[in-house]
């Protein structure tokens, strides 16, 4: 039995949706890489402020603070379907 052949517009459509997806992660990609480039000079600069403002003996690798920390926190009570709030604080309810 040979193998069924599939239309030519259905293999045009298959590879526009696969090219659609692709563009669609390569954007998602670089707006990330963008959003952390900035974050990366930001922390830079309040590093070089920090050493002007302390002297470069007072701030140095040994006194960094590597402990990660969350900058959100999520509470969940209750079903997930209900429309969730978010106080000052960086705690979001899900209620």
């Amino acid at each position: 039995m040979a193998p069924r052949r599939r239309p030519l517009a259905a293999l045009r459509d298959d590879l526009d949706s696969l090219l659609e997806d692709y563009l669609s992660a390569l954007d998602d990609y670089q707006h990330a890489r963008t959003t952390l480039q900035q974050h990366l000079k930001d922390g830079y600069f309040d590093l070089a402020r920090a050493k002007v403002a302390l002297g470069p003996t007072r701030v140095g690798p040994a006194s960094y603070d590597l402990a990660e920390r969350a900058s959100e926190r999520i509470v969940l009570c209750g079903q997930l379907d209900r429309a969730s709030r978010c106080e000052g604080g960086g705690a979001c309810y899900l209620c």
